[in-house]
């Protein structure tokens, strides 16, 4: 059984994941904008994704605020799977050929 410290690690690795995921994400919306740019009728698309730019990084601002924040954990589900895992991990003996 998991302690609460360490379902709290296992959420904070969940949320770091999703932090990076989504800064990516911001990534390369900014270079699609650096590469719409220069394009003669390319204003009104490179806008959008300007705008996608904007909203991503926004987004990353609130997925940054779960990090620390205590309230938020893993549900029942994510929990009893990594309970689950790691009971299988424990029982794993080592084969030698």
């Amino acid at each position: 059984m998991l302690t609460e410290e360490q379902i709290r690690q296992y959420t904070k690795a969940h949320i770091a994941a999703a932090r990076t995921a989504v800064h990516e994400a911001q990534d390369a919306l900014g270079r699609a904008c650096s590469m719409l740019s220069p394009l003669e009728y390319g204003s009104p698309t490179h806008q959008k994704a300007s705008k996608l730019y904007d909203q991503v990084h926004a987004f990353w601002y609130k997925v940054d605020g779960l990090y620390n924040n205590p309230k938020v954990r893993l549900d029942r589900d994510n929990i009893a799977a990594i309970e689950k895992q790691l009971d299988a991990d424990a029982h794993r003996r080592p084969q030698f050929d």
